[in-house]
């Protein structure tokens, strides 16, 4: 019965973590837990705050896209409660924003050779800002009870590529003349109702950006050692993506998945 006992006492865990008395007799009754190491994909919803402008000086507001993210984590235990760790990942920004306007074109009547009117076409403009980021954010969680856990963190990023595509569209492809012809509407420069009109990369870009994340998640025990962890995480950006841009700045909510072994 008593080694029955003992053989249970040995075999105990914290709610979230393996742990092991140190062999140090002076440090007898400490816990030590050991650290965790992990791999992470996600991912997330992007969301534009200011202006990006393309070449034509047309101006891109409220951007969204979906983005995805994928890195390792280490994470260390202070004690039971607290957790201090750090994620590098590789992470899509990317924003795409539209808007449309009229542009009054002139268009020949087949029916009445050398004849022509200026008609209001409406149009589509479509910008994409991507961007690849290298992050690494240093964080630290609090465990209030059992699993789950509040995380924040600082995440200084690199963007390690960039590009801005702008894009026009026929919004109609035929109009209706003054003198009841229907004209059938394409681009001149390339017979489609669609139009790239810049793809290069993004102007002025400052490749060192900073945010902070906010998260909240939960370890789901599947072995001894192995931990799957769902997340929520917030990106709140500190700075502008570049000078020549109205303050352009992309945010993130993100949903993660990372799985952690204790070693």
């Amino acid at each position: 019965m008593i080694l029955a006992l003992l053989c249970m006492i040995s075999g105990t865990y914290t709610t979230h973590a393996q742990i092991s008395k140190l062999s140090n007799p002076l440090e007898a009754g400490r816990i030590q837990i050991p650290d965790r190491w992990g791999v992470l994909i996600g991912t997330g919803f992007n969301a534009q705050s200011g202006t990006f402008i393309s070449a034509c000086n047309c101006e891109f507001n409220n951007g969204r896209q979906a983005g995805f993210l994928a890195g390792v984590l280490w994470e260390k235990f202070l004690s039971e409660k607290l957790v201090v760790g750090a994620r590098v990942t590789l992470e899509n920004r990317s924003v795409r924003a539209a808007f449309r306007e009229y542009e009054t074109v002139s268009l020949s009547a087949l029916n009445s050779p050398g004849t022509r009117f200026d008609v209001p076409i409406l149009f589509r403009h479509i910008g994409e800002a991507n961007f690849t980021a290298l992050a690494v954010t240093p964080y630290i969680s609090w465990y209030p009870g059992g699993r789950f856990f509040l995380s924040a963190g600082l995440q200084p990023h690199f963007l390690i590529s960039n590009n801005l595509r702008h894009t026009k569209e026929l919004v109609n492809e035929s109009a209706l003349l003054p003198n009841g012809e229907l004209a059938l509407l394409q681009f001149a420069e390339n017979g489609s109702s669609s139009l790239l009109i810049q793809d290069s990369e993004f102007p002025q870009t400052s490749s060192f950006q900073f945010a902070m994340t906010l998260s909240s998640g939960y370890d789901i025990r599947l072995s001894r050692s192995i931990y799957v962890t769902p997340m929520v995480q917030y990106v709140i950006p500190f700075t502008s993506i570049s000078p020549a841009t109205d303050n352009f700045r992309i945010s993130a909510l993100q949903l993660l998945l990372a799985v952690k072994t204790v070693f």
